[in-house]
């Protein structure tokens, strides 16, 4: 925690959805997180960036159905072994709506789940600032 008089920051990592809600109760004042068009409703937002979304394979792994540039469609993963993000996380949402739009069903292999305190394994999650 940095503190200065009359002003300090905590950084902490929550669910997205906890984040929201956090943000229009006024308990938290500013935040880094990952939205879409209907989540932001309500809430003042500024886009600091834009990244594409990718999917990382082996490099032995053949996708099937994969165009010579590399791309893939999401009915010729879907029965792949999948790693995901615990649901409530940004990515997660980003990722269900992108399978939900395509009309394809998928499970989950594993799912990272949240790390201890301390812990310098894990997958990364969103953060947020207050």
């Amino acid at each position: 925690m940095l503190s200065i008089p009359a002003w300090s920051c905590h950084l902490r990592q929550a669910a997205v959805t906890d984040i929201r809600q956090a943000l229009r109760e006024g308990t938290v004042d500013l935040a880094v997180v990952a939205l879409d068009r209907r989540q932001q409703r309500g809430l003042a937002v500024r886009l600091l960036s834009r990244e594409d979304m990718v999917l990382l394979a082996a490099p032995r792994r053949v996708l099937a159905g994969a165009t010579p540039n590399g791309e893939v469609r999401l009915a010729d993963i879907a029965q792949l072994p999948l790693v995901d993000f615990t649901p409530g996380w940004a990515i997660r949402y980003a990722v269900d709506r992108a399978f939900r739009a395509a009309g394809v069903d998928r499970s989950t292999t594993f799912r990272g789940e949240r790390h201890r305190r301390g812990s310098r394994t894990g997958p990364q999650r969103p953060g947020r600032i207050t």
